[in-house]
């Protein structure tokens, strides 16, 4: 089939009824649009609208099996009713300005797991729901009387609407009815497809397996099995063993290796899934001492418990004569320090693999980590000839509430707060520089952080990488006398309800797309901040977020100074947005940000565009000198009062 320009149907209508808004995206399946549904003059709901080319080809075999795909999608999207399954709306055909097309209405994603691992692995709390989620839709699939096998399950097929996982995309389902198996041709995705795919055998096991992939990958962004391009990857998937990172823990850890059985007979179902997670609550596992010793699930490791563990380890295998974790009486310390048994396993034999690689004469590796302390806060050094040469090492060691000091330098680390900690730089601004390249400079996995003093750099190697200077996905982290910039698609980014970060007296700048992104639900406060200098958008607010904004400054955006979508909301008080390339203030879909004493000039656009939707406020404020004028829509329902407009 001809490959179709997608992107020029922005803008039509289907059947008068559906208004295409937005593009999302197209690839092999077709095209993707966000759609407002109109009922006479009235918005009824935001949709999003799959366009399917109907096949056509000098192939009969290859056009008729395209063809059963499309059907297939549209049949089984229709007939399906479940919390946890993508919800079908409509299906139909157009005849659109490029020919003829299916269409699939459906309720609109908010985002794909995909596009959240691209900020960062899911904690344990967040990869159960996940999981649990994932397992009640394919249970739901599985049934007898459906028996559907989806054969592509995958993060960009799992999308977040409403704050709920579901599954979408069901154009590779086969449906076995009461049957066990089947044979058909080996659709899916490479890197999540079972060994029995290879030879067109389709079983439920099938989703069971790529589901176990989602799931290591979604806890350690690494995947089970790997391998010089596909050979490679087939050779892996039929004979090695899963790789399963250290940041997978129990119960994931049974959970993906029963999942990834090569016997599909023998791999855990769906509802077997729902019942080795009924232990974990909002909170994370419930562990008791009966069974720790035996049970080794999630929890969080104290830094001096490790650190005390760890020497533990290097005294007993000091003389070379021990070779086993059981002479070194490890259960009985693991359960004393509170330390996973799997987690003080694997560092046992982490070391003891160190020290047998030394000549026997060798002396013993140092050890970069703090002598054995009590679990109060500490305060710890890092660079200029302390004890931790890396930020990482120390972080890793810190007890929570600890305090950081870095002496001036350069750190080329990507660092994860995953405890409460606070970094402060020492010397001037500048003078601490943390770069990372192609990651999130820092990640913030803890509910509280302080960054002080620091300049933040994320360098990537090629325009297709995502990455952030500072990634915050939940939890309040406060930064203060930060410069922060960044090469990648955005310089900070905030999502998710629990993110709630304060920045103060920062200069935030690049992001191809943002310079700051703040999208669901979270809300992020700036004050006496500098923005410039990014894509798309100075400051982007969407999908219910909040922005909240005090004497700040927006100015040299190539786009637009402040971006607010799909109910960005917003409280701006005495802040400058200035020289941009494209508008001050966009306001799309449903923003309803408050404007108090701003200025907005010299920006080469409108002052102020869009907002037909918008309930947008400026009070006290002036907007001119710019480019095409202060608004583009006069009649939007946009409250002007006391403000100047030339």
């Amino acid at each position: 089939m001809a490959e179709l320009d997608w992107r020029s149907l922005f803008g039509n209508s289907i059947e008068g009824k559906y208004h295409l808004t937005e593009f999302i995206d197209a690839g092999s399946y077709g095209g993707v649009f966000r759609a407002d549904e109109v009922v006479g003059d009235r918005l009824m709901r935001s949709v999003a609208i799959k366009l399917l080319q109907p096949a056509t080809g000098d192939n009969p075999y290859r056009v008729q099996v395209a063809r059963e795909k499309q059907l297939t999608e549209l049949q089984y999207a229709a007939g399906l009713d479940h919390p946890h399954v993508i919800r079908c709306h409509s299906v139909g055909q157009w005849d659109s300005p490029l020919g003829p097309l299916l269409y699939i209405v459906m309720e609109l994603a908010e985002l794909s797991l995909e596009t959240v691992l691209a900020n960062g692995p899911l904690e344990p709390a967040q990869a159960a729901d996940m999981l649990r989620q994932m397992a009640t839709a394919l249970e739901y699939l599985h049934d007898n009387a459906r028996g559907l096998v989806h054969r592509d399950i995958k993060p960009a097929n799992i999308l977040q609407c409403h704050g709920q996982w579901k599954l979408s995309d069901l154009g590779t389902a086969v449906a076995l009815g009461g049957t066990h198996s089947t044979q058909g041709a080996a659709f899916g995705t490479a890197e999540y497809a079972p060994p029995e795919s290879y030879d067109g055998v389709i079983t439920r096991g099938w989703d069971i397996w790529s589901l176990g992939v989602v799931l290591v990958e979604s806890l350690s962004l690494e995947l089970p099995f790997s391998g010089e391009g596909e050979r490679g990857l087939m050779r892996s998937v039929h004979y090695d063993m899963p790789h399963m990172p250290l940041s997978v823990r129990e119960p994931f850890a049974t959970i993906a290796r029963q999942c990834l059985r090569r016997d599909s007979e023998r791999r855990i179902t769906a509802a077997e899934i729902l019942r080795e997670l009924t232990q974990f609550n909002a909170d994370g596992l419930q562990v008791t001492e009966r069974d720790f010793a035996d049970n080794p699930f999630e929890i969080e490791e104290d830094g001096a418990a490790m650190a005390e563990l760890e020497q533990l380890i290097r005294a007993a295998l000091a003389d070379r004569l021990i070779s086993s974790p059981e002479r070194v009486e490890l259960n009985e310390a693991a359960r004393r320090l509170r330390i996973p048994l799997a987690t003080a396993r694997s560092l046992f034999n982490r070391i003891r693999a160190q020290l047998e690689d030394q000549p026997v004469d060798a002396p013993p590796p140092a050890s970069n980590v703090a002598p054995p302390s009590t679990r109060e806060p500490q305060l710890l050094n890092v660079g200029g000839g302390s004890n931790y040469p890396t930020i990482s090492a120390a972080i890793r060691n810190a007890t929570p509430g600890s305090t950081i000091h870095i002496a001036p330098g350069s750190y080329n680390e990507q660092l994860q707060l995953d405890r409460e900690i606070t970094l402060v730089g020492e010397g001037g601004p500048g003078q601490v520089r943390i770069v990372s390249r192609d990651r999130h400079t820092v990640l913030c996995k803890t509910a509280r952080a302080v960054l002080r003093n620091l300049e933040l750099i994320c360098r990537v190697s090629n325009s297709e990488v995502r990455a952030a200077a500072l990634c915050l996905p939940f939890g309040r982290c406060v930064v203060r006398d930060c410069i922060i910039t960044s090469e990648g698609d955005v310089c900070v980014t905030a999502f998710g309800r629990s993110s709630n970060p304060q920045l103060a007296d920062c200069s935030l700048s690049g992001g191809r797309n943002a310079c700051l992104s703040i999208s669901h639900h979270a809300t992020v406060s700036l004050r006496d901040c500098t923005v410039s200098g990014s894509g798309f958008a100075g400051v982007y607010t969407g999908a219910g977020s909040k922005v909240i904004m005090q004497h700040c400054t927006v100015r040299g955006i190539r786009g637009s100074g402040l971006l607010f979508h799909e109910d960005g909301a917003g409280e701006l008080s005495g802040s400058l947005v200035a020289d941009c390339l494209e508008h001050g203030v966009l306001l799309g879909g449903s923003g309803s940000p408050v404007f108090s004493g701003c200025e907005i000039r010299q920006n080469h656009g409108w002052g102020i565009a869009g907002g037909r939707r918008s309930q947008a406020q400026f009070i006290d404020c002036e907007v001119h000198v710019n480019g095409a004028g202060s608004r583009e829509h006069p009649d939007a329902p946009v409250l002007l009062e006391n403000s100047r407009l030339d």
